[in-house]
């Protein structure tokens, strides 16, 4: 709430209505339901959350069986002078996103997305130890950036799938998540911007690894929120 001129009573409401429902609002949507004359205030308000959000969730590391894959994500669509001619599928801005999910038997427990520079063995190197515990057993597809695993993880299974259509079949959880969340940012944001990207998927991560709070979700928010100050987290 730092600079900021919105009253608490904006602030409260805010994250109240970010966690009442599975679903997300857009900022016009919390500025029409906040009553708020003006959209920027409640943008950035939502985002300085999202960023929140997201730091809590980096606090921990998912154990026990995980799948790990990767996914594509449709970022904002730039079109130049020079792009006139050129079909959507090549405008478009794809961002490379690190999906995992712990599993047990019956059901998901808990999701990390990462957005990640690259899917080069290097960046895979530097972000896996922040999402896998040393005591998880991991399954993965053939790629080579996954080969750090072995020196991270206590097991490493690699499933190699010839035929794309069954890449659903072997990674069910993980494409359940990964379709969820574009649904979500395309039916209710249509196209995000790439810097903002990490953040829409931190309120979809929090949101997930909290579905059986309940009426708990809003008071873990408060706590979270107040944990650290979002501008030295950007």
């Amino acid at each position: 709430m730092e600079n900021s001129k919105l009253p608490y009573r904006i602030w409260l409401t805010c994250l109240y209505l970010m966690v009442l429902t599975k679903k997300e609002f857009s900022a016009t949507e919390m500025q029409n339901l906040l009553g708020h004359k003006r959209y920027e205030p409640i943008w950035l308000m939502m985002h300085k959350i999202r960023i929140q959000m997201g730091e809590r969730d980096k606090q921990y590391q998912l154990d026990q069986f995980k799948e790990l894959n990767k996914a594509f994500f449709a970022g904002h669509r730039k079109v130049g002078l020079n792009d006139a001619d050129k079909p959507f599928k090549e405008i478009d801005r794809n961002e490379k996103v690190l999906v995992a999910v712990s599993t047990n038997e019956t059901h998901s427990k808990f999701l990390k997305m990462t957005v990640v520079q690259s899917l080069s063995k290097k960046d895979i190197a530097y972000e896996l130890p922040k999402i896998v515990c040393q005591s998880a057993t991991v399954m993965t597809d053939g790629r080579r950036c996954y080969t750090p695993l072995k020196d991270i993880a206590k097991e490493h299974h690699v499933k190699i799938i010839r035929d794309k259509k069954q890449v659903c079949e072997a990674f069910p959880r993980v494409h359940i998540a990964i379709s969820n969340a574009k649904k979500k940012l395309k039916g209710l944001h249509h196209h995000v911007k790439n810097e903002y990207m990490q953040n829409y998927l931190n309120e979809f991560c929090y949101k997930y690894n909290r579905r059986f709070l309940k009426h708990l979700t809003f008071d873990r928010l408060i706590i979270a929120t107040l944990t650290g100050a979002w501008f030295q987290l950007v």
